[in-house]
């Protein structure tokens, strides 16, 4: 039997419990999260590392998953929807050719394998995809870097071949992210190498034949970036997250910073996310706008105890309102737990991370609470300021070439392990597997089996602490009656688990 603990970190913070509507923690056993986009049917889509491409419905249950067969040693890193609904996943790592840029693998909108193209430059150098971009007619834009270090940009139509292809004469630059600015139009992000502890962030704005318009170069005077996300809000203005490094000690993720600039490029402010407490590290990765212009974060913090995922709230001028974290709920020491992507959908959060169990996806709601969730350390925001400078920009065809590579994926099923807290939450999965009452209750509990699924299994509950207070084995029985009437007063966990299942429910005893 997996055992399960509920571990609430102390160190630092005040904890606040939370039981909201409808929310949810849920954890799939795949593992080195790489990205993941909302779909057009309101669902999502996630790419791990090792090859696998994972769908999640409107309703987060899984659909299908797809894995890369164990002889390749092809790396997944960016997914995007196409406009006939399939996915596109880019690798930055090319596996045939040494002067490889990296290679593309199109899926159909149920998750059938449909080809991969790789992409690579006639003679030996180096080479990497950092962003991929639907356009239209099913096609998409690759943004990387080659060919001497600078920045390339490759539109291919929608079996993968290169229709153009485009090199900017402005060097040494890493291309990060691209962003849609009209229906001609899209930004690139990214950062020119100053030394190993300085770059600058620079942006290009480019038409879709691939010309440089305008390039822009915003310079903090000694910090080292690497641009995390773009964002653009509503009112056609643009966001950037920065993670910082300091450039005295070079002490990595010890801030994020965030520039807010208009369509034209121009700074309208930008402030330092950071905090004084004795932490490690803080590195938020992924933000979204929320419904009152402010923004939502989540990314990394660094504690005594490990790394946590964590995720914040602040205002329309980026001052902070709220911050929180949750923590793996089989714990153990030092473990790792990474906010990856966050989104809103239908007025609710979603924030997901990769840890040590997989991919998990934590459901809050507009205040963040949802999961037994932490209060956690201070931040705050500070003014920075930045010059600009605006670059003359020019771009130049070159010589890149595809071919066809046939690859092997396996229909994969994968685990998942659900945490509830009331039984008005997602419905679809765990209340047509079974129902547990009255809740709250005097003394007796009973447990109604809906499924199959679980026919031996175990009960099992524990405290707030962790602590297991009860413990049974349960054999073909439809209805079982447990008796609380010996165990104090207050909030519970009833988990029942199998070696396929593991489901956890809220309980009060009065």
């Amino acid at each position: 039997m997996k055992k399960l603990f509920i571990f609430f970190i102390m160190a630092y913070s005040t904890i606040t419990i939370s039981f909201a509507q409808n929310t949810f923690y849920k954890s799939f056993n795949i593992y080195d999260l790489q990205d993941v986009i909302k779909t057009y049917d309101n669902g999502f889509a996630c790419v791990s590392m090792n090859g696998g491409i994972l769908k999640i419905d409107s309703t987060n249950q899984f659909e299908f998953y797809k894995e890369l067969s164990c002889d390749s040693t092809m790396f997944f890193s960016k997914i995007i929807q196409t406009t006939d609904s399939g996915f596109v996943i880019e690798t930055q790592y090319d596996p045939f050719h040494n002067s490889g840029l990296g290679s593309v693998v199109k899926f159909d909108k149920s998750g059938n394998y449909l080809w991969t193209k790789q992409y690579y430059y006639p003679t030996i150098t180096s080479n990497s995809i950092w962003d991929i971009f639907s356009s239209e007619n099913n096609g998409f834009y690759l943004v990387g870097t080659g060919c001497i270090g600078g920045p390339i940009l490759i539109k291919c139509d929608k079996t993968g071949d290169i229709i153009w292809q485009k090199k900017s004469n402005y060097t040494p630059s890493i291309l990060f992210k691209t962003i849609k600015y009209s229906d001609d139009k899209f930004l690139i992000f990214g950062m020119k190498v100053i030394n190993n502890y300085l770059t600058k962030i620079i942006i290009y704005l480019v038409d879709t034949s691939g010309n440089f318009i305008w390039l822009k170069e915003f310079d903090n005077n000694g910090v080292n970036w690497t641009c995390a996300d773009i964002i653009k809000t509503t009112n056609n203005e643009y966001s950037i997250l920065i993670s910082t490094q300091d450039s005295t000690t070079h002490v990595s993720n010890t801030a994020n910073n965030t520039i807010h600039i208009d369509s034209s490029g121009n700074i309208l402010w930008a402030k330092k996310l950071l905090t004084n407490e004795p932490i490690q590290s803080n590195q938020m990765r992924s933000f979204t706008e929320t419904s009152d212009k402010g923004y939502l974060y989540t990314g990394q913090l660094g504690l005594a105890s490990g790394s946590k995922t964590v995720y914040l709230k602040t205002d329309s001028l980026n001052n902070v309102e709220w911050t929180r974290y949750f923590d793996d709920f089989y714990h153990i020491n030092l473990r790792t737990s990474i906010g990856v992507k966050v989104f809103n959908k239908n007025k609710n959060c979603y924030v997901f991370s990769k840890n040590s169990d997989g991919l998990s996806i934590a459901k809050l709601d507009e205040n963040g609470h949802g999961l037994c969730d932490f209060d956690t350390i201070h931040f705050i925001t500070e003014n920075i300021l930045y010059n600009v400078t605006e670059i003359p920009a020019s771009s130049y065809t070159i010589g890149f070439l595809s071919e066809n590579v046939k690859l092997n994926f396996n229909d994969s099923v994968i685990n998942s392990v659900i945490y509830c807290f009331n039984n008005d939450v997602n419905k679809n999965e765990m209340c047509n597997i079974y129902d547990y009452y009255p809740n709250p209750t005097t003394g007796k509990l009973t447990i109604k089996i809906k499924s199959n699924v679980l026919q031996n299994y175990f009960i099992s509950i524990k405290n707030i602490q962790g602590q297991e207070v009860l413990l049974k084995n349960v054999e073909f029985s439809d209805t079982y009656q447990l008796d609380l009437t010996d165990i104090a007063n207050g909030i519970y966990f009833l988990m029942l688990q199998n070696d396929k299942v593991n489901y956890v429910s809220k309980i009060m005893k009065q």
